[in-house]
């Protein structure tokens, strides 16, 4: 049966009555050192430690080298637990305290620790030495690691979705098929960092070194770059860049602008609904869609839109409450029709659908309304498909294999 912190704490008692030494004893470092010792003497392989507290007082737990794979840390305090050499593969650290204010967690020289498929949702490692540790494939969603040292560590295929990365050191990291949606990366070292094809959707990078990074094939839609250092990155294939906010643009490497015929909207300047630019823009974005015919129901809030000259032209509204499904509504003004606005909103809408998506699962579908067939086309010809009615509403999701023509 896996070892439980309850039985730690007995074999404790037994050792100390044995020496006889009756109870209540003075906590002292011999005592912590006796736990140290067991728990680096038993098979803590799947150990159940949840909620419980590895150190005592001043005095802290040594488990270098300690085999934790499997082990149920959830809640766990960990304050200054020597961790160094540990292995925590597929060990659960949800909501773990790692360090307390003003101390760091150290665990290890580079590449030493392993942490694969080590799931830290939520886990508090502020300050955090973590360099050069093996993080492949590990679960840090919403997890705090603000100032955190992650030099050279190697996370590839990481969950940190939601993850609080500001001023973290992560230069040279491996970030490649990461996770960095909606992520805080504010004022993080990021020099020569490998972000291949990583996710960095709605991701906020403001003034953050990435100094030659490695950005191929990322996803930057929605992302805040103001302030970014980018001399030397290289954004060759990266998706949603011109969506992405900028002070200035990249100085890295561009990728190639598509060729095409196709009329661009005069001076038109997307913006998001909670910008700090958005509450001066002449024209509201519910008196628009209303001037049109574009029925919105309160369930939708107004999410981005395109302004030319200050006022504003294109809206779009989306409702991303529904656990089930996703809806959304665009409207354009008359004389900015046929200029590409719609389809660039209509862009905008199914990145949001997709990152939605990608938290609700599978199931989750696009509702559509059917009084608007031209709508309808557009997203036919994007890969969706019709798979259900519900009264003046069609359900589409995109078709498995097909590409938009």
């Amino acid at each position: 049966m896996p070892l439980t912190v309850s039985a730690i704490h007995a074999q404790v008692i037994e050792r100390l009555e044995a020496r006889g030494l009756a109870q209540p004893f003075i906590l002292n470092e011999k005592w912590v050192e006796m736990i140290s010792d067991i728990m680096r003497t038993k098979d803590l392989r799947g150990a159940n430690l949840r909620g419980s507290t590895l150190r005592f007082g001043a005095q802290s737990l040594d488990l270098h080298g300690v085999d934790l794979s499997n082990a149920n840390l959830r809640g766990a305090d960990l304050s200054g637990v020597n961790l160094q050499e540990a292995d925590l593969t597929n060990a659960d650290l949800t909501g773990a305290q790692l360090n307390s204010p003003g101390q760091g967690l150290s665990v290890g020289t580079p590449r030493q620790t392993n942490l694969q498929y080590a799931h830290l949702r939520g886990a508090i490692l502020n300050g955090a030495n973590i360099e050069g540790s093996d993080l492949r494939n590990a679960d840090l969603a919403k997890a705090s690691l603000r100032g955190a040292k992650l030099f050279a560590a190697d996370l590839t295929g990481a969950d940190l979705t939601g993850a609080d990365l500001t001023g973290a050191d992560l230069g040279r990291a491996s970030l490649n098929d990461a996770s960095l949606s909606k992520a805080k990366l504010n004022q993080a070292n990021l020099e020569e960092t490998n972000f291949l094809s990583a996710n960095l959707m709605s991701a906020k990078l403001v003034e953050a070194n990435l100094t030659a990074a490695d950005l191929r094939g990322a996803d930057l839609t929605f992302a805040d770059l103001r302030g970014a250092e980018t001399e030397g990155a290289n954004f060759t294939g990266a998706k949603g860049l011109t969506m992405a906010k900028q002070g200035q643009k990249p100085t890295g490497k561009q990728p190639r602008e598509n060729p095409g015929k196709a009329t661009k909207p005069p001076k038109a300047t997307l913006f998001w609904a909670d910008s700090e630019d958005a509450d001066d823009l002449d024209g509201d974005p519910w008196g628009l869609a209303q001037s049109v015919g574009v029925r919105v129901l309160s369930n939708k809030e107004f999410r981005a839109g395109y302004e030319v000259k200050g006022k504003v032209v294109a809206a779009l509204f989306d409702d991303q409450s529904d656990p089930d499904e996703y809806s959304f509504d665009i409207a354009v003004s008359p004389q900015f029709q046929k200029l590409g606005l719609g389809g660039k909103l209509l862009d905008l809408a199914l990145n949001l659908y997709a990152e939605q998506k990608e938290y609700r699962g599978p199931d989750y579908k696009m509702r559509l309304d059917v009084i608007n067939p031209a709508m309808e086309r557009m997203l036919e010809r994007k890969g969706f498909v019709r798979v259900d009615q519900d009264r003046s509403t069609a359900i589409m999701e995109r078709s498995n294999g097909r590409r938009g023509r």
